[in-house]
């Protein structure tokens, strides 16, 4: 996604938030081993389900890295 909709410009992570039922975000950190500032996107494990269609998992990382390509350092489901 990063590469078709951003030119490879993002530097993200992606990750299951560790909340149930909690909002999907993103928030900028620090590689503890390397230095590397880095934007960590966490997905709700709502959408972590078998009947969950990917589209709706696409859906919000492609939204996070909007929200990340905007320059903002921390939006919660908006």
């Amino acid at each position: 996604m990063n590469e078709t909709y951003f030119g490879g410009s993002l530097n993200c992570r992606i990750t299951w938030s560790n909340r149930v039922g909690g909002l999907s975000f993103h928030s900028k950190r620090k590689d503890p081993i390397t230095g590397e500032d880095f934007h960590l996107i966490s997905i709700s494990k709502g959408y972590d389900a078998a009947n969950c269609p990917k589209f709706a998992v696409a859906g919000v990382v492609y939204h996070e890295c909007l929200s990340v390509n905007a320059g903002t350092s921390f939006l919660t489901n908006g």
